[in-house]
């Protein structure tokens, strides 16, 4: 299940398996309870499921995602690399090969990144520039959805 303290407008997660992308938070509020709604466009309708719906789930992070990220895995080093987008002036962001965020020297900043949408906000809270994912449906994700 997602936890939405910890989502963003734009950060990406899977409904019903398929990977969709955080476009609104609502909350409901009667005289009963209260609840939240999360919102994402499908076929350009505006979807709204309850926040704790098991449709919802966290999208992980895997060696595919991190490239659709821009990140690239340095053999001689051992780590995932996202490139600064100016050729040749350094690295932008490292995970080791247990997605652990890891500062200029190789130390540890924040171990085992398991979602995307953690990386992303990371990425947000560090760079103040929104990473871009490209998690468009492709048929392995098509039948890794019809799996669950």
């Amino acid at each position: 299940m997602l936890q939405i303290s910890e989502l963003r407008i734009g950060n990406y997660f899977l409904a019903d398996g398929m990977p969709q992308t955080l476009s609104a938070i609502s909350v409901m509020q009667n005289n009963q309870f209260k609840s939240a709604l999360i919102g994402f466009y499908v076929d350009n309708k505006l979807q709204h499921i309850p926040a704790d719906s098991e449709q919802l789930q966290p999208m992980p992070i895997t060696d595919d995602i991190l490239e659709k990220c821009g990140f690239k895995f340095d053999n001689y080093f051992k780590r995932w690399q996202k490139n600064k987008k100016v050729f040749g002036s350094g690295v932008d962001m490292e995970l080791d090969s247990d997605y652990t965020a890891l500062d200029f020297s190789g130390r540890p900043v924040l171990k085992e990144i398991q979602h995307v949408h953690q990386l992303q906000n990371l990425y947000y809270a560090l760079k103040r520039v929104e990473m871009m994912v490209d998690v468009r449906v492709n048929e392995k994700m098509k039948a890794y959805a019809n799996n669950q």
